[in-house]
């Protein structure tokens, strides 16, 4: 059997990401078919829409493709893509563009932006989110000189192809931020209140002092203090605390200025986070002998669990947590109801290789996620990252 990963006990220090090459992304479209191996694309007779190979030096994913709509002159509606990907990377996907919207493939091909590749591969039916087999991932991983037999020990004990925990990753809960799971907590709570004042308020020990005590201010109830001290660049919080200074008590109308897809993400990222807690339960009570377990994602429409472990750690939590499965039908707004949905509790990296650069004190890992699944949380498994 494909070995799974037990080492976190021996981790070693890690860190990633110096630079944009540290971290490169390459979309598997099906398995072992890489984004940047495909000559001519072609999925299907409709040919609705234009395809594109996309490859990304440091660039957000949305503001790449709302620059490309912007100097093509379409709506950025008319582009689609199969998953996100990492900022501080450089990355290669595939993104689509309506052959309605009117452009030419040219004029998205030469648009000479730096750090924005656009290569016309053919055409096809438009891109949706998941469809995609996974990722290609090859990343740089520094470490202190003094933990390279370490580091050579570790690694050497893992096959080609192993098997990990499938925790989401911080990425689900705000990288920077964490308390995307917390405003979906409130929400269903049917506590507006709560959601609005968690997203404006809440605060880390990280942010700069000043954003700090804008939040204070803003918890304090003092809206408009709060407003000027908060940067430009905080601009759904500025945006809340405009609509709570127009009217006090409008946490509706301060919650609404969010995109409906980012108001689901709350409640997204509180099942994520429950399932974080439903694993490690499953783990500590000693069941990650059965690597095929399916975890169920919390929500209203929950079946009777049959595996025993599995139901014991999931009561558990949600005693901790104090929430019943009804709150995730949301009578308030019913749009962020959840039924629920199923996880794998362990996952495969696949193609597992390792190269050691000795003269730079790092290493470079390559392998191959399904999606959905993190790099970073496999990375954890060997580093304190």
């Amino acid at each position: 059997m494909d070995n799974y990963i037990t080492l976190r006990d021996n981790q070693v220090a890690g860190e990633i990401k110096r630079k944009p090459d540290d971290f490169v992304v390459k979309e598997i479209i099906c398995e072992n078919i890489v984004c940047d191996e495909i000559q001519k694309y072609s999925d299907s007779d409709e040919n609705e829409a234009m395809i594109f190979l996309m490859k990304l030096n440091n660039w957000d994913q949305f503001k790449a493709i709302s620059y490309i709509a912007s100097i093509t002159g379409i709506n950025k509606s008319c582009i689609s893509f199969s998953g996100t990907k990492d900022k501080f990377a450089v990355t290669s996907q595939l993104i689509s563009v309506d052959i309605s919207s009117g452009v030419s493939y040219k004029d998205v091909e030469n648009l000479g932006v730096k750090d924005i590749e656009l290569t016309y591969l053919g055409k096809g039916s438009r891109l949706h989110i998941g469809k995609l087999w996974g990722n290609r991932f090859q990343i740089r991983v520094y470490f202190d000189k003094a933990d390279l037999k370490n580091v050579r020990r570790i690694l050497s004990s893992v096959d080609s192809n192993v098997y990990f925990p499938n925790y989401f990753g911080p990425q689900r809960f705000g990288t920077k931020r964490p308390i995307s799971h917390v405003v979906g907590k409130h929400l269903i709570h049917s506590d507006l209140e709560g959601a609005v004042m968690s997203y404006i308020c809440d605060s880390v020990v990280e942010e700069d002092q000043d954003i700090q005590e804008a939040r204070k201010l803003a918890s304090e109830g003092d809206y408009n203090a709060a407003f000027d001290k908060f940067p430009d660049v905080m601009h759904y919080e500025k945006i809340m605390l405009s609509v709570l200074v127009k009217k006090n008590s409008d946490f509706e109308g301060a919650f609404k200025i969010f995109p409906l897809s980012m108001r689901k993400m709350f409640v997204h990222a509180y099942q994520s986070y429950l399932f974080n807690k439903v694993l490690s339960e499953i783990i500590l009570l000693g069941d990650d002998d059965n690597l095929d377990i399916e975890i169920p994602l919390f929500g209203y429409g929950l079946k009777i669990i049959k595996i025993a472990k599995l139901r014991e750690a999931m009561q558990k939590v949600l005693r901790e947590e104090d929430v019943d499965l009804s709150a995730f039908r949301v009578s308030f707004m019913p749009f962020l109801s959840s039924k629920g949905g199923i996880r794998k509790g362990f996952e495969k990296a696949h193609n597992f290789k390792v190269v050691f650069i000795e003269e730079d004190n790092c290493v470079d890992l390559s392998f191959d996620l399904k999606k959905g699944c993190y790099a970073t949380v496999f990375l954890r498994e060997f580093f304190k990252i």
